[in-house]
């Protein structure tokens, strides 16, 4: 206790000192504007004069004003984040199938597998798919509202993306309680960028199936005050063609045992459906997207050796915002989101009248807020917003598949927040200072403080940033907290867990410090260090009360959440970029250690055992799935003026995780602690753009080269066997656009 409240009076220090210092201005080259014009100008277009400067390819891309970690464009070099800028033209080159194989190529991210086969996002080490990581699709979070979770696999509409702005830290400050250690921000195509008509379609061919066959449309057209764009993206997939252990139904373990390994080929859809519709005139925008993804639950087998259970969430996202400037300096952003969601299951063994009222199951979050944004003058610009959202979930059916705690078919909170951020330039540093305020009607009052010093200096710069952030507990989290009472159903066959509901948020303290040299106008190297601490962690995890254990037998478990002591990684990134006009050659490296931390038990590396006390330690300081060493390639090179051969790879160093071992065990299966040795997966991708005429493209390649048995293993004792990755995989694109006249003024 003693340690957390230091570091929290730390932060508060270190918030006092983004206190601004002014002094005379440092000098400055200005070629197109007048002085008098200069000192007027904001922040960002400040920024954005560098732009106009740039001697080289790559410069271009430094220049590039991101917004993600401050909610002001800036240059990635003085943006108050470790941020990765990743372009359009960099995911087409690549061939990237999925947003898995965009994201493992950023120093940090990698992926384990969660709950009945589904895939989430691990970062710097961490476990952090359940609300540690917010994905915004065009200002819109991804993050669903029941436990916060992401799903990745043949998802989202990764070939519509015009630029992903990544932060790697947090950015609670600004967010809130899902953007507790990055923030994936995600750009795609609209009237305003294009105004023309696209469509293409990508196929997949592994070994013993198709690998996906995806399809993807897009209109958009921009005139002088109103831009309207529309995006569709449907398709079918295959999570590998490899096989994996699955569990044969209750009703079958006694005649044909537990389970037995069966391929995934054509047994493990990944099937999306999502869409975007997009309409501003002048200030006034609204956006609605829907996104119905739909799993197979690889870990469940039928009499006939087939997985015939399907689940997948259907989201609706809505937003309406208004844009008033009042004068040049002054913006002031009204905006209302709704996120309406319902899961979906089919293939259940249950009667259809049951399954047909999973409609009456639904999700919700109602947001209202207000932010402005004030340009003081070219050194110093003022944000703050303040807001509220209502989350509310109902699960009134026969069918409920996310508990609302001991006889509770409703669950209803609401959330007050307020924030403020202020943005400095003196001559000797940056400085971005901020501070956010949660108040939620079912745990205590957050705090979230943030302090960030940057600078570029003719081929140097340095960042120092320090952040507090908090993960706020959700409807899901708050209804599956157990402290380990339960009761017995009245035939004694199962048992349900009294819900204690007083979880608290977790609270994260994050150091971060980043060095860049730019050795020339074409090559730049970055290193940067970070510090993780949570407090009072949000875990999800196996609990096994004694009573339990004589009922039911070792092997016996009550899953849910709960607050454990402590959690956090620390570690260093390197990232090297050459980008000219023959290519681009971009190198990256990460490296976590937990040594020293009180790790939660279910993410350390312990020898498998149903018993907690009998599972002994393996390393102190690596953590369960993730490697701690891993490295990425990509280099493109420009065949000619419309071609661009690209080979990416990804190494993964000794992972540990548990397997499945059959025949021993009071239940015929029991599980293993294995070692993965270190793994390498090679890409390669031909993409030519304007094959036969303007617009016509075609991209073919081939992913995981080597064939790599690569699994995605469960990042916390939660006995899922892992998931195989696709083996070798042929991939064909190809693409069509059509421009139309973007000068059409309103009659």
């Amino acid at each position: 206790m003693l340690r957390r409240h230091s570091v929290k009076l730390l932060t508060y220090f270190l918030l006092l000192l983004g206190t601004p210092v002014f002094s005379q201005p440092d000098t400055l080259k200005v070629d197109s504007i007048d002085l008098s014009s200069f000192y007027d100008m904001p922040l960002e277009g400040l920024d954005s004069l560098s732009g106009v400067e740039a001697k080289s390819e790559l410069e271009k891309v430094l220049n590039s004003l991101v917004k993600v970690a401050s909610q002001k464009s800036q240059k990635t070099r003085n943006s108050p984040g470790i941020v990765t800028l990743i372009t359009e033209e960099e995911i087409k080159n690549s061939g990237a199938r999925d947003l898995i194989d965009v994201l493992r190529m950023v120093p940090g991210f990698t992926f384990g597998t969660d709950e009945a086969g589904r895939v989430g996002v691990g970062l710097r080490g961490n476990w952090a798919n359940e609300g540690k990581v917010l994905l915004l699709i065009d200002g819109q979070e991804m993050n669903d509202v029941y436990q916060s979770n992401l799903s990745f696999g043949n998802h989202y509409p990764v070939d519509l993306i015009k630029r992903i702005e990544v932060i790697r830290g947090p950015g609670t400050a600004i967010y809130g309680g899902f953007a507790e250690y990055a923030v994936i921000n995600i750009v795609t195509l609209s009237g305003e960028a294009f105004s023309g008509l696209k469509t293409e379609w990508i196929y997949g061919n592994m070994k013993d199936t198709r690998g996906r066959f995806n399809r993807y449309f897009y209109v958009g057209k921009n005139w002088k005050n109103l831009s309207i764009n529309f995006t569709t993206y449907s398709g079918d997939g295959q999570r590998s063609d490899r096989p994996h252990f699955g569990q044969y139904r209750q009703e079958l373990i006694d005649s044909l045992g537990v389970g037995r390994f069966v391929s995934l080929a054509d047994e493990s859809d990944l099937d999306p459906s999502f869409t975007n519709f997009y309409v501003k005139w002048k200030n006034l925008s609204v956006r609605s997207t829907i996104d119905l993804y739909k799993i197979q639950d690889i870990t469940t087998l039928n009499e006939l050796d087939e997985r015939p259970e399907k689940f997948g969430l259907r989201s609706g996202f809505t937003e309406i915002k208004y844009v008033w400037e009042p004068t040049d300096r002054l913006t002031v952003t009204p905006q209302y989101s709704n996120t309406l969601q319902f899961p979906e299951f089919t293939g259940l063994n249950v009667p259809d009248s049951v399954i047909g009222d999973q409609r009456d199951n639904q999700l919700s979050r109602n947001k209202l807020s207000i932010t402005a944004d004030y340009d003081v003058n070219h050194r110093m610009n003022l944000l703050g917003g303040v807001g509220a959202f209502v989350d509310f979930a109902r699960a009134e059916g026969l069918l409920t598949p996310f508990p609302l705690g001991t006889n509770n078919t409703t669950e209803r909170f609401t959330n007050i927040f307020a924030f403020a951020q202020g943005i400095f330039r003196t001559p000797f540093v940056n400085i971005t200072s901020g501070i956010r305020f949660d108040f939620n009607t079912r745990f205590s009052a957050a705090v979230a403080p943030r302090v960030a010093l940057t600078k570029s200096f003719n081929k140097f710069h340095f960042k120092l940033l320090t952040s507090g952030a908090f993960r706020a507990p959700t409807v899901g989290n708050i209804a599956q907290n157990f402290e380990g009472d339960f009761r017995l159903t009245p035939d004694s066959t199962s048992i349900s867990l009294i819900n204690a509901r007083n979880l608290e948020p977790e609270y994260t303290f994050a150091f971060e410090a980043e060095l860049g040299y730019q050795f020339s106008d074409n090559a730049i190297l970055t290193v940067n260090g970070f510090n993780i601490l949570t407090f009072d962690p949000i875990v999800y995890r196996g609990f096994q009360p004694q009573e339990l254990i004589d009922l039911f037998g070792e092997d016996s478990f009550i899953f849910g959440y709960t607050n454990e002591e402590e959690a956090g990684t620390y570690g260093a990134e390197a990232e090297f970029r050459v980008k000219d006009q023959w290519g681009y050659f971009n190198l990256n490296y990460a490296y976590y250690s937990a040594s020293g931390r009180a790790i939660p038990e279910t993410y350390q590396v312990r020898t498998f055992s149903f018993l907690p006390d009998e599972r002994e330690l393996v390393s102190n300081s690596q953590l369960l799935a993730f490697s701690q060493h891993r490295a990425n390639m990509s280099l493109g090179i420009n065949v000619d003026r419309t071609s661009t051969l690209t080979l990416t790879s990804s190494y993964f160093g000794k992972r540990f995780g548990y397997d499945v071992q059959e025949g021993f065990g009071p239940s015929g299966v029991t599980g293993e602690l294995v070692e993965i040795e270190p793994q390498i997966m090679v890409n390669a991708f031909l993409y030519v753009k304007d094959i036969l005429f303007d617009n016509l493209n075609v991209g073919i390649g081939m992913y995981n080269i080597l064939n790599t048995e690569y699994k995605f293993y469960q990042p916390y004792f939660g006995l899922q066997p892992p998931v195989p990755g696709p083996s070798r995989e042929f991939v064909f694109k190809i693409s069509f656009g059509l421009n139309f006249s973007d000068d059409r003024e309103d009659k």
